[in-house]
């Protein structure tokens, strides 16, 4: 078993979610069982959601909680959420690292869905995140309509030098589209990733 012993993870929500819709619930109780110290907090204004606000809320959690920002911390987003996780990262102070980090149905603000063409006012800033992570797993689905694989992926394969991780027909990974829960393909290859140093 995973030896996660001092290892913490933060995982942002979706847009118009909760901390207990879709998957992010049972991902959080999953690695809690594994040994991480996991927080998977509300974030503020969830269906018109502010980037900067929700980094703040972010950083705030984390200090309540007494976890030092360094790469025993990784960080998992989906959708909205993975463009928190990369607005978290720029602001981080300059020689900051973090732990291996997962974005699931992520997209930079080029690919944002036009129905919210507010959410996101500049893309985000490369040179910010990427000597800030060690690793980074981008998970797309085959079929998300909303966050199309190709250029997402690519985008992240390129720019932040992501890991790409591929499920088939998995809609928008979210329980209305059957993932309540991640399979254990995905569980397993976290668990690697997650891992590393």
């Amino acid at each position: 078993m995973l030896n996660a012993s001092g290892r913490k993870i933060f995982i942002f929500h979706g847009i118009s979610a909760t901390a207990r819709d879709n998957w992010y619930s049972k991902v959080a109780d999953h690695f809690r069982a594994l040994g991480y110290d996991v927080l998977v907090p509300n974030m503020p204004h969830k269906h018109t959601p502010n980037l900067n606000e929700w980094s703040s809320a972010a950083l705030a959690e984390i200090k309540n909680k007494g976890w030092t920002i360094d790469e025993n911390l990784s960080l998992i987003g989906h959708s909205t959420g993975s463009l928190a996780v990369m607005r978290f990262i720029e602001k981080l102070p300059e020689h900051t690292r973090i732990g291996p980090s997962i974005l699931v149905a992520g997209f930079p603000a080029a690919f944002l869905h036009p129905k919210f063409p507010t959410l996101v006012a500049r893309p985000p800033r490369v040179n910010l995140i990427r000597p800030k992570l060690s690793h980074l797993l981008a998970v797309h689905s085959t079929n998300d309509w909303r966050v199309p694989l190709g250029p997402n992926s690519r985008w992240f394969e390129k720019e932040l030098s992501a890991e790409i991780f591929t499920i088939g027909n998995a809609g928008h990974v979210i329980k209305r589209h059957g993932w309540g829960n991640w399979s254990d393909e995905l569980y397993c290859k976290a668990e690697q990733f997650l891992s590393l140093s």
